[in-house]
């Protein structure tokens, strides 16, 4: 359908009127939940070496020295799950106008590698409280 007054070529070059609507809350829901559950995750490890330095505060070894594998697995869990989650929160922040910096598959997979390295880097350490 054309225009009545017969100028076309304002209706061609009209933007649609929901492209400069801002985001709703539910819409920024998803990205809300990630940023509490990577600060959960990455905030619960501070704790967990506190309790194993009081463990290990009256001996004179170190958990490095007993449980070397599980103590550098923990740590560079941890690193993994830090980094991940940058990359991810990178990409969520990014404006959905401006062209992605992460490819859909590599944010497919650091949103897997993210939550297993977490839980990795927690799980060591609660093994070595159990094991000692």
């Amino acid at each position: 359908m054309g225009n009545l007054d017969g100028d076309s070529s304002a209706v061609r070059n009209e933007k649609p009127a929901t492209s400069n609507r801002p985001l709703s809350l539910v819409n920024q829901r998803p990205k809300l939940m990630f940023v509490i559950y990577a600060g959960v995750l990455l905030m619960m490890y501070n704790p967990m070496v506190q309790i194993l330095r009081w463990k290990y505060q009256g001996r004179n070894e170190t958990p490095f020295e007993t449980q070397s594998f599980l103590i550098y697995t923990s740590v560079f869990a941890f690193l993994i799950a830090g980094l991940t989650s940058a990359f991810s929160l990178h990409y969520y922040l990014t404006n959905s106008t401006r062209k992605q910096s992460l490819s859909p598959l590599l944010y497919r997979i650091i949103n897997v590698v993210f939550p297993v390295s977490a839980v990795v880097a927690h799980l060591s350490l609660v093994l070595i409280l159990i094991i000692d």
